[in-house]
């Protein structure tokens, strides 16, 4: 995100999740199931919740739990200095505790999760440490775009019963022979090459249409925020930004040993096309 010279950095992009906010096609809509998802379950947690935040926002999506969740504790864990930096300065009137480093170096263990807009953007192996610092009655809420779904067929049946999932240069390997193979040559089998292919195509539609929106409401600078986006998911095992269908995502945590509670699909349920945001709740299996 380029800032002009002379311009203030923080108004710049807490001005710019605003006007994402407002010109990215339901990001506003899923925001606001993700705090009506935590405020239902915090309300059955009662007590003081000890709540960890993955990602900071600058502060923003913090902000807007405490406005409907005021009497919580707050972990907010980010390895990137000026986003923390931002959000200590929005919030300056409320204790916040920031975080550095894996999750599963926290003290004490956390009743709740939160991640918005962050799995796609984190290590595969990143359940792990969150899975750790999850009491044992701790839901994770994850809010996230997603690829729209593009496992079908065969493919949808092989990650349903995928013993591992193994994200080797953006593909995605669904067997323990398929991943030795990998370590041994490199190889990458004729399944793995078939599935990212349909994820890349499912991807360009789904830009397309968030591009089209922000341009026809005004929004040209999310577009070509949604622009760069879009180049980056559709490189291959881009560390930048890499979307995965729905199935591949669910399978994930199922293996990384979480139970789903619930799934809540922000978009018209009758196009596929148009399915990528989700708000899921998960237990501990």
């Amino acid at each position: 995100m380029t800032v002009a010279p002379g311009v203030d950095r923080y108004h710049h992009v807490t001005e710019y999740y605003r006007r994402a906010t407002e010109g990215h096609v339901y990001i506003r809509e899923t925001l606001d199931a993700l705090l009506d998802t935590v405020a239902a379950r915090l309300a059955r947690l009662g007590g003081t919740p000890r709540i960890l935040e993955l990602g900071s926002h600058a502060g923003v999506t913090t902000e807007a739990l405490l406005r409907r969740c005021p009497e919580v504790e707050i972990i907010v864990s980010d390895d990137n200095e000026e986003l923390v930096a931002m959000s200590r300065r929005r919030l300056a009137d409320r204790r916040i505790e920031y975080h550095a480093g894996p999750v599963e170096a926290l003290a004490q263990p956390v009743d709740l999760v939160i991640s918005i807009a962050r799995h796609h953007h984190l290590p595969h192996d990143y359940l792990a440490g969150v899975h750790r610092v999850m009491k044992p009655a701790a839901v994770y809420v994850v809010a996230d775009e997603l690829c729209p779904e593009y496992c079908t067929g065969e493919h949808a049946q092989r990650i349903a019963r995928a013993e591992v999932l193994r994200m080797a240069r953006g593909y995605v390997l669904t067997s323990r022979a398929g991943v030795a193979a990998f370590d041994e040559s490199g190889t990458i089998p004729p399944e793995a090459i078939e599935l990212e292919q349909l994820r890349r195509r499912a991807l360009w539609r789904w830009y397309r249409f968030v591009v089209d929106h922000a341009v026809e409401h005004g929004y040209f600078d999310v577009a070509a925020a949604e622009l760069q986006s879009a180049r980056d998911d559709l490189v291959t095992g881009s560390d930048a930004e890499h979307k995965f269908g729905p199935l591949i995502v669910e399978r994930q945590l199922a293996l990384a040993g979480f139970a789903q509670l619930s799934k809540r699909l922000i978009g018209p349920p009758e196009d596929p096309e148009r399915q990528s945001m989700f708000v899921y709740e998960y237990g501990l299996a």
